[in-house]
């Protein structure tokens, strides 16, 4: 059993896996701050459920999947937690310290704020990536459970009133550790079912989260978008100041953004 350290600090954690051996084992230190973190699997055949049951701070829910916001809404309202605060993390992601501290200072404001907003910084081979793109996008991950709800069948969004907050500490996605063709296999995976989505209509956002879902919508409509997005990294973004992996990481993106467009004229 991994123990359990500090008091709870009155934030719980969920995680959606399967087949995350490679990945859980970090996540899960990362949140060793919560007293009520849940493991929601959906048939993992690997280790994922062996290794999270080492944590004591960690319960594990089996469900089958269906799509990423009906699996998250059944986190939210299928699941009771010993929390106000849920803060959502996916497992090849772990929290920052210096967000954990934040996430404990907002439970304990007694913030009447529903939902608050953070940011990510890719990891690849080992370097955390600053200067690009994906790193200034605001996304809704600590929530009052109850109060919520996701809508989208991939890269699903969270419906709420009122007005959210924002927190200064990252994520560290380490989307690129199970290798760069499961990366290339799982983005052409969500591409399709984008374009399976695309007559779907949700709710209408303000500030950070709009800019980013109103730059998409303007982004699907570009010629040769993945030069475009190659182009605006390096230059604008300064994606160079990362080194060799800050480029690297960009072409990436701008490759799966090539292999994207393709399935969009296919309408798969």
């Amino acid at each position: 059993m991994v123990p359990l350290t500090g008091d709870g600090c009155g934030v719980s954690v969920l995680i959606l896996t399967l087949n995350e051996e490679r990945n859980i084992e970090r996540c899960l230190r990362s949140v060793h701050w919560s007293n009520d973190v849940v493991v929601l699997d959906s048939g993992s055949v690997d280790a994922t459920i062996e290794r999270a049951a080492r944590f004591s701070n960690v319960r594990i829910v089996e469900r089958a999947f269906t799509d990423y916001a009906d699996q998250r809404n059944f986190g939210l309202q299928g699941i009771r937690y010993r929390n106000r605060w849920l803060f959502v993390l996916d497992a090849d992601e772990e929290a920052s310290e210096a967000l954990g501290d934040e996430l404990a200072g907002v439970a304990a404001s007694g913030s009447n704020r529903l939902v608050y907003l953070v940011r990510r910084h890719v990891v690849l081979h080992g370097k955390v990536l600053r200067h690009n793109l994906t790193s200034t996008f605001w996304i809704e991950r600590m929530l009052i459970p109850g109060a919520v709800r996701y809508y989208g069948a991939v890269h699903e969004k969270l419906q709420f009133n009122g007005e959210c907050g924002r927190l200064h500490g990252r994520i560290l996605h380490h989307q690129f550790d199970n290798g760069i063709d499961d990366w290339f296999r799982r983005r052409i995976r969500y591409a399709r079912l984008e374009n399976a989505a695309t007559d779907a209509t949700g709710p209408s956002y303000r500030g950070p989260l709009s800019r980013r879902i109103l730059l998409k919508r303007i982004f699907r409509k570009l010629p040769a978008r993945w030069a475009v997005y190659f182009i605006f990294n390096l230059i604008v973004s300064r994606a160079y100041l990362d080194g060799k992996e800050g480029v690297r990481y960009i072409w990436l993106e701008a490759r799966s953004q090539y292999l994207a467009n393709r399935c969009g004229r296919e309408r798969v």
